[in-house]
């Protein structure tokens, strides 16, 4: 399915007593949908109040925000409801979408990961019609506010590859990922999770090299954690503690051949000095432009520890 149509309304976009912005705004997403089709990640029924990040561009600003996608299915939430949170980056001002609007949401393929694209109609725009025409066989308690339709066929939207000016992670996702108190290393990022979105964060460019070979859905990069996963090392799948390096970075920053310094430098190993890496020694990597969620020092400084100067893979101890 490539398209997911819904009629805004205003419980979800913070309306309350006639006011706007009086609460938290998101898109509430059609059960029946969830039932029927892949469009949104699928969650375990079995998890409490369970929540992914995806990625969701605005099309009037092409700017790639991490939003979350929650399954309230806690007692708090009678209805169960799905929600897809919104955020200053892709609603800006909390105006962009106002009820009675119409937003379409495109899903399409970009690099192997699934991203969503959005678009909003209001009553001022010809293809608000056009909707309300494609949607006109629904019975008449499905038109109304909360309206939602799903399909292949939407010849009037532009379906063009984008390219994104950025990446944004939403600060509820930030919150869901941080460690929580009293558990400092809780892996509170899945590793599929962890993997898409720093690739995004860095702009689908090596940290170190600033380059990158895409072809498909292939690439030369992966996303490395600085703070190893393996026992005993134990690191948590955190944003703060990955970096995207190419395959030759990756294998030589596991095996200690160099690490990072805490001005953000590359220090080659001693021995190395004489082989390719030293083109780098001394050189800043690039970092991901939210503060948040740049390499955090303390990984780093594990990394320079415990890792740095081993000179062998990390299961051979």
């Amino acid at each position: 399915m490539k398209f997911y149509i819904r009629k805004l309304n205003a419980q979800e976009l913070g309306y309350r007593g006639g006011r706007v912005r009086e609460a938290g705004r998101y898109i509430l997403i059609s059960k029946e949908l969830q039932r029927a089709t892949n469009f949104f990640p699928i969650f375990n029924e079995n998890d409490v109040e369970p929540s992914v990040s995806i990625g969701c561009v605005n099309n009037i600003n092409n700017i790639l925000v991490y939003c979350e996608y929650v399954w309230h299915n806690g007692s708090a939430h009678r209805g169960k409801d799905l929600r897809l949170y919104l955020n200053e980056n892709i609603d800006p001002l909390n105006s962009f979408f106002n009820k009675d609007d119409y937003l379409v949401i495109l899903k399409f393929d970009s690099n192997g990961e699934d991203l969503f694209r959005m678009f909003r109609f209001n009553p001022a725009d010809n293809e608000y019609n056009l909707i309300e025409n494609l949607i006109s066989f629904l019975p008449n308690n499905q038109k109304g506010r909360g309206a939602h339709y799903w399909t292949n066929e939407m010849d009037f939207i532009d379906q063009r590859s984008i390219n994104t000016i950025r990446t944004i992670v939403s600060q509820r996702t930030i919150n869901r990922i941080n460690p929580r108190l009293g558990n400092p290393v809780e892996n509170t990022h899945t590793q599929d999770e962890f993997k898409k979105i720093i690739r995004r964060l860095y702009n689908l460019k090596c940290a170190v090299s600033g380059s990158s070979i895409n072809y498909l859905h292939y690439t030369n990069l992966q996303a490395a954690h600085i703070k190893p996963v393996l026992n005993p090392h134990n690191g948590p799948h955190r944003l703060d503690n990955g970096i995207l390096l190419n395959l030759d970075l990756h294998h030589a920053f596991d095996r200690g051949y160099f690490t990072i310094n805490d001005d953000y430098k590359i220090k080659v190993h001693e021995k190395l000095i004489n082989s390719s890496l030293n083109q780098f020694n001394n050189q800043s990597i690039n970092l991901p432009v939210d503060e948040n969620i740049k390499p955090s020092l303390d990984y780093i400084r594990y990394h320079r520890e415990n890792i740095f100067g081993r000179l062998r893979p990390l299961r051979n101890d």
